[in-house]
């Protein structure tokens, strides 16, 4: 019978079919989570979609001021049930990401980019536990200004590199494969 049915009369079943199971995920979400911690102030939302529909598409940033005129320094909003924390003046800012960074400077748990893709070696998705510091720590020895004058010959070397690559194929009936030389020197 499901087979028979036309297209037309199949999709409003679908659409149906899979907004019960993301209110089920959601109702067996906020059951087995125990009680959250109370987010600051902010702008009414709406359920699911929380804050989306009232954040500018442009310059963000002046929508985010005037709330902060009504809601503080610190504000809360949800952008598609996700909490977002905005720090709106540099001292709220100061106080939270430098005063207090151990607390606040752990990342969400991101599977298929931390554990599948990256071996879970890739700064930017790393918790931040005792190895990120560490690695934190080796590479602020070699990216201060003082190391970087080290590379200032390697770097001269692979700009020429790069150049000689292109003038070698300048005159390629197919043209110059850009993309290859951008990529040797990426790498």
């Amino acid at each position: 019978m499901l087979l028979s049915a036309s297209s037309s009369d199949l999709a409003p079943k679908v659409v149906a079919g899979f907004a019960a199971l993301y209110f089920a995920f959601l109702f067996i979400k906020r059951l087995s989570s125990s009680a959250p911690l109370p987010l600051p102030p902010g702008p009414k939302k709406l359920p699911i979609i929380g804050n989306i529909h009232q954040v500018q598409k442009k310059k963000q940033f002046l929508q985010f001021y005037e709330w902060s005129k009504r809601h503080g320094p610190v504000m809360s909003l949800s952008m598609g049930g996700q909490p977002l924390i905005i720090l709106s003046t540099t001292q709220a800012a100061q106080d939270l990401l430098a005063k207090r960074s151990a607390k606040y400077s752990d990342r969400p748990k991101m599977v298929m980019a931390g554990e599948l893709v990256t071996k879970g070696m890739h700064m930017l998705i790393r918790p931040y536990d005792d190895s990120y510091k560490l690695h934190q720590r080796l590479e602020a020895s070699l990216l201060k200004a003082t190391s970087s004058e080290t590379y200032l010959p390697i770097q001269d070397l692979e700009s020429k590199q790069f150049l000689v690559g292109i003038m070698q194929n300048i005159h390629d009936p197919n043209g110059v494969d850009f993309h290859k030389h951008v990529k040797r020197v990426g790498k």
